[in-house]
């Protein structure tokens, strides 16, 4: 993990949305931090899917999602 580390992360998809919305790029967002704020989620959702176990299959088509957003399948 390169961005946040894993102790500061979500650990419930339930809790992922907010904590996500909290570090959302102002509105004057470059493509920069947009590539950013997918690689976020990504990282985030990759991370939720090793610990909430009732979402992972979840975690991890939402972690897919922000991938392919990011340019990088």
């Amino acid at each position: 993990m390169g961005t946040v580390g894993q102790s500061r992360m979500p650990v419930r998809l339930d809790d992922v949305r907010a904590w996500l919305l909290s570090r959302y790029p102002n509105e004057k967002r470059s493509p920069e931090a947009l590539r950013d704020w997918y690689r976020l989620q990504a990282e985030v959702f990759e991370h939720v899917a090793e610990t909430d176990h009732g979402h992972k299959h979840e975690a991890i088509a939402l972690a897919a999602i922000a991938r392919e957003k990011m340019g990088h399948p």
